[in-house]
Parts: structure tokens; sequence; C-alpha cells
């Protein structure tokens, strides 16, 4: 199942998360150290100005769209690009 915002989709997230509420203070989440449910994608995003990889989540389930809700987090900002998820002869 695709998730109800199609432009999320494939791309690497950038996230506030709010856990005292949205009067409270907010936390930047880009890059996820945890463990997360198994059903959140993941990709591995490289830095040029870092010089490493990062992990980014996806949004392409319905699970991970309510579990970023449910964990009091909105998108901040999405990248234009996607990731490829297709080969080039498949397009």
């Amino acid at each position: 199942m695709r998730p109800r915002v199609p432009h999320l989709r494939e791309r690497p997230l950038t996230l506030f998360r709010w856990p005292e509420g949205i009067a409270g203070r907010r936390v930047l989440e880009k890059h996820w150290n945890i463990t997360l449910p198994a059903f959140v994608e993941r990709v591995d995003v490289f830095s040029d100005a870092k010089g490493h990889r990062d992990q980014y989540i996806l949004c392409n389930n319905l699970a991970t769209l309510l579990w970023l809700a449910r964990s009091s987090m909105t998108a901040t900002g999405t990248p234009g690009s996607r990731r490829s998820v297709k080969q080039p002869s498949q397009r």
C-alpha cells in the first residue's frame, strides 16, 4: 500500500519532532541511529560535504506514515530527487 501523500514516496526525509507537543521544543531528526520498526524503509545518502553516508527514512507505506504521525513528526523538507527503484531501461 502506498502512503496517502504520494509526493513523499521514495524521498529521503528530514523531519522535526515535537516530543513535548507543538508548544514545546522541536528536535530535528535527520539521521536515524535508533532502531526503527521493520516496516520503515531506509536509504543511505552520501554527503560530499561530510565524506560519508547517512541513513534517512522513506515514507513508502501507510504504516510509516502513521508511525511518523504517532511519533509527533512532520516533514520539514523533502529533496527534489527520489531514490531510484527502477533501472533506466525499465522506466
